[in-house]
């Protein structure tokens, strides 16, 4: 599932006002033509979900790949 997509998925779940968020997906290889940028956006779009009092967002394990650092942040 593209990136994008999942940020949608987060912010359609936060509009019912949870206590949090817990991504159960697994990354174990980045996909898309870009996924560095791909994923620095997503992590923009959950930082700011959790901003100003939204559901806090957790994410599973990442592999040691280095551009998903963004998620591992």
């Amino acid at each position: 599932m593209p990136y994008d997509q999942q940020a949608d998925i987060i912010a359609t779940i936060a509009q019912y006002n949870p206590a949090a968020i817990f991504m159960d997906f697994s990354y174990l290889r980045p996909h898309g033509d870009d996924p560095a940028t791909a994923l620095a956006q997503f992590r923009d779009r959950v930082v700011a979900q959790s901003e100003g009092g939204g559901p806090r967002v957790m994410i599973g394990a990442v592999d040691e790949d280095e551009v998903f650092a963004p998620l591992r942040e």
